[in-house]
């Protein structure tokens, strides 16, 4: 996201487009704008030229990327260090994808994190995975 672009940006069709690199393979993929986080990208986009970076200096539209180690750095500072929440960015992650799971399905997690199977979201991600499971197996309702 630190890459993004103006251009690379739609609102009207609530997508954007990403680059994801892992490892030497590199393609470019659309991801979706939730609508409870559409008002945000308006903000943001209100500024934003075509050529601009989405998130430059201060994090507003500017010119020139900013280094992606930033976005830690600041949410240390100014999440953890500030107001005492202990999550950091890959955790939440993980409890955004088991929501989605929770809500949608596997695969609509994965597509949402750029995968191109469900694997990850289910030996990584989904960390309400066992506990779903293990409700659905209480339940069951055989003889045996």
């Amino acid at each position: 996201m630190v890459r993004l672009k103006g251009k690379d940006v739609n609102l009207n069709e609530q997508k954007y487009k990403c680059l994801i690199q892992k490892g030497k393979q590199h393609r470019e993929t659309l991801r979706t704008i939730k609508d409870i986080a559409l008002p945000f990208w308006q903000e943001q986009m209100q500024t934003c030229g075509m050529n601009d970076y989405v998130f430059s200096r201060n994090l507003l539209p500017g010119p020139t990327p900013i280094d992606p180690s930033q976005i830690s750095r600041r949410w240390k500072r100014h999440v953890k260090d500030k107001i005492g929440i202990t999550a950091d960015l890959y955790s939440l992650k993980h409890t955004n994808a088991s929501e989605t799971v929770d809500l949608l399905s596997d695969e609509d997690a994965a597509v949402q994190m750029g995968h191109t199977s469900t694997s990850m979201v289910k030996s990584v991600y989904d960390i309400k995975r066992k506990d779903r499971q293990h409700e659905r197996l209480k339940s069951v309702n055989n003889q045996f």
